[in-house]
């Protein structure tokens, strides 16, 4: 999956970021991907903690949802990786519940199914001949 093109403010948010971490990390910054609405996760087959989310500039995989490998550091406004990757990060996704349905209600747009008659059943068998 290919992530939208970022807006002129976005890349100008995320080279403000990336000069902060610069600051922190000196060259390793420079090229490191931009990770978005992100997540702690336990890397597949482990339980050590990885980065799940949206990626952009990735050297490898391009713009598109990312679990990174293990964790070796994490600091304000960036990650380090044991495969020695840096992210630059953006914020933390923020899960928000589906609202509940209420007394039956469905919502605009979204009906109860009907059942069917007793003349439609549904199928597109030819009728059974006795």
């Amino acid at each position: 999956m290919r992530l939208r093109d970022l807006t002129p403010d976005e890349l100008a948010s995320i080279a403000d970021r990336r000069a902060r971490v610069r600051d922190l990390l000196g060259d390793l910054a420079d090229g490191a991907p931009f990770l978005d609405a992100w997540e702690t996760v336990r890397y597949p087959g482990t339980d050590r903690t990885a980065l799940r989310g949206l990626c952009w500039g990735h050297p490898v995989h391009g713009d598109t949802i990312v679990t990174t490998s293990v964790l070796v550091a994490r600091g304000p406004g960036y990650a380090v990786t044991e495969s020695g990757r840096a992210y630059v990060l953006g914020e933390p996704h923020v899960h928000v519940p589906p609202p509940a349905i209420l007394s039956g209600r469905r919502g605009p747009g979204h009906a109860v199914p009907l059942p069917l008659s007793p003349f439609e059943d549904g199928d597109d068998l030819p009728a059974l001949e006795i």
